[in-house]
């Protein structure tokens, strides 16, 4: 074992409970990992290194946190189910994108840069213009 977070299971576990006690309809519309990671930010972190320092921190935990840890996931279950669900990306928009970006870096390649992005592809491409412009205006005279 290197290192763990003694919360992670025991929150994990008190979500996947309180979850299970939700209406059918309403149990889908809950991710998990959501309402664990959300519970887990509002904790403090318990991390060990050997397992009987897990035994032990688990047991104080347990002591010591459960009621802390049972309103933190209450609290995350009714926040994930108050928010929207993310839209999701019809294929052909996800292509685009993937060309987009692959457009981009062959941008970054062809002008030997890594600092181009669609928000300055348009002044950088400007600046190279005009630097390429000045370099063969030099070279003529």
């Amino acid at each position: 074992m290197e290192y763990r977070n003694v919360l992670e299971n025991l929150v994990s576990s008190v979500a996947r409970l309180q979850v299970s006690h939700l209406a059918p309809e309403t149990i889908d519309k809950v991710n998990i990992d959501e309402v664990t990671a959300y519970a887990l930010n509002r904790l403090p972190p318990m991390y060990v290194t050997d397992g009987e320092a897990l035994r032990q921190m688990r047991l104080k935990a347990k002591s010591e946190l459960s009621q802390q840890i049972a309103t933190n996931v209450r609290q995350a279950i009714q926040l994930v189910l108050q928010s929207p669900k993310p839209v999701k990306i019809k294929p052909q928009f996800m292509r685009f994108n993937k060309d987009m970006e692959k457009a981009l870096r062959e941008v970054n390649r062809i002008l030997d840069r890594h600092d181009v992005t669609w928000r300055n592809v348009i002044d950088i491409l400007k600046q190279e213009t005009e630097a390429r412009r000045e370099a063969l205006r030099s070279k003529n005279l």
